[in-house]
């Protein structure tokens, strides 16, 4: 099934939804559920979970092969749903039914949080945190939802939990730092700084003038800055190197992947921008060109992924990895 496909039935899915809800915002103040609230109160409990569930497996988890658990996290999420939409649903057996459906999905969860860590110990072995985790987490909830989980794990773990931590690469390998040479830090803070300032100056703002749209606003360029931040910090423990087999290109939170060193064709160094190469140099010119001799696929924030031949970025010691890959 495409993405597009996918999509189609989900906003669907999400009409349907707003369509149940508009009918039940008419029926529960109606004299009839009051006069037999336990009948009407079935039946809204089916448009609530019932047609949903059966509704979203029809069309998308049985083509996507959806596993048994997921379909049960889904089926708890609908029957919080309808706890909290109708509080003192008159239907029998409900209490029951919600606790034995939620005594399955913790002790799911409980058993794939096992199958996690020990993936996890298994890759982390020959792989870096990252790419261990990411492939933990999708051998249990799948590769798109993984992506989506590592990104804003990510991002949380490296704005604010991560600052005292060294940088972080194997021995015997050689960095390939960009701060220390490039001033792109302290752009970085002085961006953050400025874009702080600005927040609470639209806060302020928005709350004169459109006080409903204030509180997203803010959210959604808090979370802006929370991710800047996350970016400073990884550029700082998290730099790219190489070792005997690979480059290990760990750009910030922006792109990473691991390019086998038969695959690196040409490695130049520059002083500017080049011409149809990803310029991955960030807030400073590019002083090296990495040209492969087959296309490399790059994995980026949430999973979006990019093609490429050829690749600009700053280095600090731009000589030690030129010798580096020429003596190899």
């Amino acid at each position: 099934m495409t993405a597009i496909y996918t999509y189609r039935w989900l906003a669907l899915l999400m009409v349907y939804a707003a369509l149940v809800a508009f009918a039940h915002l008419i029926v529960l103040p109606s004299a009839a559920y009051t006069t037999r609230p336990e009948l009407i109160g079935t039946a809204l409990l089916f448009d609530l979970m019932v047609w949903p569930l059966l509704t979203f497996y029809w069309l998308i988890a049985r083509p996507q092969r959806w596993s048994t658990g997921r379909l049960a996290l889904l089926a708890a999420g609908l029957a919080r749903l309808a706890m909290a939409w109708l509080p003192s649903l008159p239907v029998p057996g409900w209490a029951l039914m919600w606790g034995v459906l939620e005594g399955l999905v913790l002790g799911g969860l409980a058993f794939r949080l096992r199958t996690i860590i020990r993936t996890y110990r298994l890759l982390r072995r020959t792989q870096d945190a990252e790419i261990a985790w990411q492939g933990a987490l999708a051998a249990v909830a799948g590769e798109r939802l993984a992506r989506l989980v590592l990104a804003e794990g990510e991002t949380i773990y490296y704005a604010l939990l991560n600052w005292r931590s060294e940088p972080s690469f194997p021995a015997n390998t050689t960095p390939l730092t960009t701060h220390r040479e490039s001033g792109q830090l302290a752009l970085l803070w002085g961006l953050l700084g400025i874009s702080c300032i600005e927040l609470m100056a639209v806060h302020v703002l928005l709350l004169h003038w459109l006080p409903s749209a204030a509180v997203w606003v803010t959210l959604l360029s808090g979370y802006g800055c929370l991710l800047l931040l996350a970016v400073i910090n990884t550029i700082r423990v998290r730099p790219s190197y190489l070792t005997l087999d690979a480059l290990h290109l760990r750009l910030d939170l922006r792109w990473w992947a691991v390019i086998p060193r038969h695959h690196l064709a040409d490695v130049t160094p520059i002083s500017d921008k080049q011409p149809g190469a990803l310029n991955a140099a960030l807030l400073t010119a590019p002083n090296l060109l990495i040209t492969f001799n087959e296309p490399i696929q790059l994995t980026g924030l949430y999973g979006i992924r990019k093609t490429v031949t050829q690749l600009t970025l700053f280095v600090d010691d731009r000589g030690a990895v030129l010798r580096n890959i020429t003596n190899q």
